[in-house]
């Protein structure tokens, strides 16, 4: 299953693909110019824009969106969700924001981390909005085991 989000960076739709279990041990997400995703085995990450987790099976990639723009500097960004992330707890979660733009590279900006085990934070990623005024898109992070 894939996920695809539409977002409108220099007045061209490129859709972002979220691929977990694409391949057998290996989870990404891709922003894509209209063709089909080429295999990542080899890809130069920078120019195919492959965003890959950090951890085989975090399920990197299982959601995707458009972030808007979280850093103000006129580009949209994305964020990726991984809820299966696992540091020294299973399923805590994390999510990945990455800055839009020329210079778009495939090492995360910003990144938060579930709470607590069996949180499954990111399991939904989502634009916000300007939601408190301050001149700068926010995100909403779902954490569907977080019991609080």
């Amino acid at each position: 299953m894939s996920s695809t989000v539409f977002a409108q960076p220099h007045e061209r739709t490129h859709p972002i693909l979220g691929n977990p279990g694409e391949l057998a041990t290996s989870y990404y997400a891709k922003i894509s110019n209209g063709e089909a995703p080429p295999s990542p085995e080899g890809a130069n990450a920078i120019s195919a824009r492959f965003f890959t987790g950090q951890n085989t099976f975090d399920n990197f990639g299982n959601s995707v969106a458009s972030a808007g723009d979280v850093n103000g500097d006129g580009f949209p960004d994305i964020i990726v969700g991984a809820y299966g992330y696992f540091n020294n707890s299973p399923n805590r979660g994390k999510a990945y924001i990455y800055y839009g733009g020329p210079a778009m590279d495939n090492v995360a900006d910003v990144t938060m981390t579930g709470e607590a085990v069996l949180n499954y934070f990111a399991f939904a990623v989502s634009a916000a909005g300007d939601v408190n005024g301050d001149g700068f898109d926010d995100v909403i992070v779902g954490a569907y085991g977080n019991s609080t």
